[in-house]
């Protein structure tokens, strides 16, 4: 089982490494092949689906709030 989970892990990292976003994907931290396809898939590659980095950030819950809450 070991050596097949490895086997698929190498020939998905092949294919996303492939992919045009891998190298935008890749430059975040802690993005490695096996997360980053699944931040691809997630948001897909269509480069216009986000009209800033900002959007990109709210959709994915990691853009701070600007407003304080409670009293």
């Amino acid at each position: 089982m070991n050596a097949g989970v490895s086997a698929l892990e190498s020939a998905l990292a092949n294919v996303f490494d492939a992919h045009p976003l891998a190298p935008v994907i890749r430059s975040a931290p802690c993005l490695g092949p096996l997360l980053g396809a699944l931040v691809l898939a997630e948001i897909g590659d269509d480069p216009d689906r986000f009209a800033t980095a900002a959007n990109l950030r709210a959709f994915a819950g990691t853009a701070p709030l600007t407003r304080s809450w409670g009293k």
